[in-house]
């Protein structure tokens, strides 16, 4: 994950893991994790810690967006590596599947084996912690479960069917006639153009988000000093344009929200040479983070389900455990980390032939 990559003319560094993105990473997944965690019905009013927290995580979703301007910013710098040394399509997508898929899988099998556990407790058959169908299996499986209807086994995991669309149409840089930066750009540009209008996303809904990946796209290259300052300049207008109409139209929130994350991601990396570093637990955390948003869920739920059946919800005693079980919820990731990412990413390593950025580009 944190592999070596070849010299490239831009402001963050390449030789090393960028202590911002893992920040920014860490943030996002906190938000995801609190969020989750604010959804619990029967939480404790009379807390002011909780009350506090809960009415934060209610805004936690954002997390989301943050995550897919990350990994725009993160697939742009691994394309343009990739570009680089000459690497095929068909092996930068093997790539990106072999960093998604087992350890999603892995995920996937606790999870079930979790709900499995608990069927007695919730007075559940145990059939009804598998899919209903073999379809529904083989969506779940291949995270197309936005696309067939069918109900995600993983709740966090309909956000890796997108991330896996974007892998498609960013790989496609890498075909022959596209491995010049301007080239690539036009595609970009002409994807991004597509996403905002309305026939071809209701066609194709994975366009539906690609404006908040498009948005890490072009954090990434505005921070290209070997383009022009038009080109660069370009850049930086798409999340501004965003942010300003979507404020001036008061359309959703999320659609603000992008382009603003995606100006403060531009600004901290820009300055991160100058910035002290972050803290060393929130980079462990980001480094993490595909792990914990994966399996907090199915760590946090039951727990809590447990002790709501000891605990009166108003009490003092369900108030601690209702902030500890969020503390299990990223201590599970942190351990699911260790345990089965780290392993996953070695064998990945083993199996791609080319280096790739020192960012990690899984969204989480």
């Amino acid at each position: 994950m944190s592999d070596a990559a070849p010299s490239t003319a831009i402001l963050v560094p390449q030789a090393r893991r960028s202590g911002m993105i893992d920040l920014w990473r860490a943030i996002a997944c906190l938000a995801v994790v609190l969020y989750h965690g604010s959804e619990t019905p029967n939480l404790p009013t009379d807390s002011p810690l909780v009350t506090v927290m809960s009415s934060l995580g209610h805004h936690g979703w954002l997390g989301v967006p943050m995550f897919f301007v990350i990994s725009g910013f993160c697939l742009a710098q691994a394309v343009q590596i990739r570009a680089a040394q000459t690497c095929g399509v068909i092996a930068f997508w093997k790539d990106r599947l072999l960093r998604i898929y087992p350890v999603y899988w892995a995920a996937l099998l606790l999870a079930l084996l979790l709900a499995l556990i608990a069927t007695p407790f919730n007075g559940l058959p145990p059939s009804s912690a598998f899919p209903s169908s073999t379809s529904a299996l083989l969506s779940n499986l291949t995270l197309v479960t936005n696309w067939t209807g069918h109900q995600p086994q993983l709740m966090v995991s309909w956000s890796l069917d997108y991330e896996i669309g974007f892998y498609v149409l960013v790989g496609a840089a890498l075909f022959a006639p596209l491995r010049r930066t301007s080239h690539r750009l036009w595609l970009y540009m002409a994807i991004t153009t597509l996403a905002h209008m309305d026939s071809p996303v209701a066609w194709f809904p994975l366009l539906g988000s690609w404006p908040a990946f498009a948005c890490g796209l072009a954090v990434h290259s505005a921070l290209q000093t070997k383009l022009s300052s038009p080109v660069r300049f370009l850049a930086l207008l798409y999340p501004l344009a965003l942010a300003a109409l979507a404020l001036l139209t008061e359309v959703s929130l999320s659609a603000a929200f992008a382009p603003a994350f995606a100006l403060c991601l531009l600004a901290s990396l820009a300055w991160e040479p100058r910035l002290p570093p972050p803290p060393r637990a929130l980079c462990a955390i980001g480094l993490a983070s595909y792990s914990i948003y994966l399996v907090h869920i199915p760590f946090m739920s039951p727990m809590l389900n447990l002790f709501h059946r000891l605990l009166a919800p108003d009490s003092a005693a369900y108030t601690w455990v209702w902030i500890g079980h969020l503390i299990v919820g990223v201590t599970s990731g942190l351990l699911f980390y260790h345990l089965i990412e780290r392993r996953c990413e070695t064998l990945r390593t083993r199996l791609s032939s080319h280096s790739s950025s020192p960012y990690s580009v899984a969204t989480a």
